[in-house]
């Protein structure tokens, strides 16, 4: 998984807090939250209004990440994302972090 955090400097390998991010099962970008999850074009990722290939989160300060509804990734499919997220070595500062996907906690 590439893992990229370029959008906010100092950030790597530290709770991000507050801030967003795009995802699939192949990249993990984190941004700030001043940043639309639209704008961000990276690493094959794309997400605009609940299209594209990867979905949009925000993290919270609550230890907490929600994911918004796509259509094309299920409860079993954000699960499996968030399992390799949680499995990459440079993210284990969010190993014991919640999940929640539209709104409903499901890990």
């Amino acid at each position: 998984m590439i893992v990229d955090f370029s959008l906010m400097p100092g950030a790597a390998g530290h709770p991000p807090g507050s801030a967003k991010v795009i995802a699939n099962e192949s990249a993990i970008i984190f941004f700030r939250f001043s940043v639309q999850h639209s704008e961000v074009k990276a690493h094959g990722l794309t997400y605009d209004d609940h299209q594209g290939n990867a979905v949009a989160g925000s993290f919270i300060n609550d230890q907490r990440i929600d994911i918004r509804f796509h259509r094309d990734f299920s409860d079993a499919r954000i699960r499996n994302l968030w399992s390799g997220v949680r499995a990459e070595p440079s993210l284990s500062f969010l190993r014991d972090w919640t999940l929640y996907y539209q709104g409903r906690l499901i890990a």
